[in-house]
């Protein structure tokens, strides 16, 4: 919700539509890994590992599953912005592995990819080329 907005705040601020090529790619990007991970579960939009793992009994691997899917949709989305933001793609696949292969600091790695990654790749991103 804070990346539409931004982005929106954005094009206004350049005027240019918000709907452009390069916005299209990244929600292309991106949209096949959230949908498969859930993150768009809040949206609405499912999520097939999101309920196979809970309806499996295996919840305790959905912080690395939803870290390494958002990572790769970050990633691929992330060619058509600022290299900064496929760092954090990757940044965000570690953590992911991470807590894929040791399970009791999955929200450890949940806390710091999504709250701390975006935080400090987002803070890099305003400092070095303004938003």
């Amino acid at each position: 919700m804070v990346s539409a907005v931004g982005s929106a705040v954005k094009a206004r601020r350049l005027e240019v539509p918000l709907w452009s090529g390069a916005f299209q790619k990244m929600v292309w990007g991106m949209a096949p890994a959230l949908g498969a991970g859930g993150l768009l579960t809040a949206l609405g939009a499912g999520g097939l590992l999101t309920l196979a793992l809970t309806t499996h009994g295996s919840a305790h691997l959905l912080p690395g599953t939803w870290l390494a899917l958002y990572g790769a949709g970050v990633t691929a989305s992330g060619t058509f912005s600022v290299q900064a933001v496929r760092w954090m793609g990757l940044t965000m696949l570690v953590f992911g592995g991470i807590a894929l292969l040791q399970t009791s600091v999955g929200l450890w790695c949940l806390a710091l990819g999504f709250g701390g990654a975006h935080l400090a790749f987002g803070f890099y991103i305003v400092q070095r080329h303004g938003g």
